[in-house]
């Protein structure tokens, strides 16, 4: 085992614990998706018991996304010249399908393509890896031992979905009226309602936890903004707080931290801050039936979308 974590760390990846013989994590991992765990706590983890070992997927791995196809027909289907691609990127066998190892030049969500029994693993994600044992007693192992690197794809997340067009797969097509409401993406991209326009004109002491949180989600779940591009939301929003948060902590860093934190609660509850809650906690509205933010929320309620499978089709 001390052989594979070294050869992980070398490759920049972050590493988890996983119960022995077993795909579930022995720690809370969700900190290990924005940090790398240091040494003494993979000694602590690793040391005098079994276990199976796990690796973050995403930004946290230099953006490690691992395409985990369900079957092998799958992978030979959808790669042609995999003989090629499997002499300069890591290969892993698990108990059926195949996992491939490729680095993105930036950071993007796990997604599904089901059509081809295929799982994107990226930021939000791990995979388990050699030389974990699975539940069925299968070996994880690498299929091409020589390989001791990743390769980096340009807009990984393109060429996937390029290849899957070419398989018969394509993203279903939006009209204009769509488009604007964000259906089938679980993204609003009308006009800020006026409960969100009087929320960012900033809350006073006591109230900018709780309307942080739902900003959040308001920009990152519901517009579908990057989570860089909602931390700058958020940042200037603060500005125009009574007073600020963390204006006496002395460590600028403290406050962005305290953002991040509440845009991956918001992630990690997705759909829980909606309209309702938005006006619940501004005290005013425009009258929902007039309302274009109100329309895109009760059309996705009432269709009872995933906002995480919408977002991968």
């Amino acid at each position: 085992m001390e052989e594979y974590i070294s050869f992980y760390k070398s490759l920049g990846f972050s590493i988890i614990p996983l119960l022995y013989k077993s795909k579930r994590p022995l720690v809370p991992w969700k900190e290990y998706q924005k940090r790398q765990p240091t040494d003494a706590e993979i000694t602590s983890w690793f040391r005098g018991q079994p276990r199976n070992i796990g690796i973050v997927t995403g930004s946290v791995s230099a953006n490690l996304t691992v395409l985990d196809f369900d079957d092998e027909s799958s992978y030979y289907k959808f790669f042609i010249k995999r003989e090629e691609l499997e002499k300069t990127t890591l290969t892993v066998k698990p108990s059926r399908g195949l996992h491939l190892y490729l680095r993105n030049d930036r950071p993007i969500r796990s997604f599904k393509i089901s059509k081809l029994k295929l799982d994107i693993k990226a930021e939000g994600g791990f995979v388990v890896a050699p030389p974990s044992i699975h539940p069925r007693g299968h070996v994880y192992h690498f299929i091409n031992c020589e390989v001791k690197g990743v390769a980096l794809v340009s807009d990984l997340e393109s060429m996937i979905w390029a290849r899957a067009s070419e398989l018969g797969v394509k993203k279903r097509v939006l009209t204009p009226t769509e488009h604007k409401l964000g259906v089938g993406k679980a993204c609003y991209r009308g006009e800020h309602p006026v409960c969100i326009r009087k929320l960012l004109r900033g809350v006073k002491l006591g109230e900018r936890d709780e309307v942080a949180v739902r900003l959040a989600g308001y920009f990152h779940v519901e517009r579908g903004l990057t989570e860089d591009e909602t931390l700058k939301k958020l940042l200037n929003w603060n500005q125009r707080n009574h007073p600020p948060i963390g204006e006496y902590s002395g460590d600028p860093s403290d406050v962005k931290g305290y953002f991040l934190e509440k845009i991956r609660s918001a992630e990690k509850m997705e759909g829980r801050f909606g309209c309702e809650s938005l006006f619940r906690f501004s005290g005013i509205c425009s009258g929902k039936e007039n309302c274009e933010y109100f329309r895109f929320y009760r059309k996705r309620r009432k269709e009872k979308w995933s906002i995480t499978i919408s977002r991968s089709m």
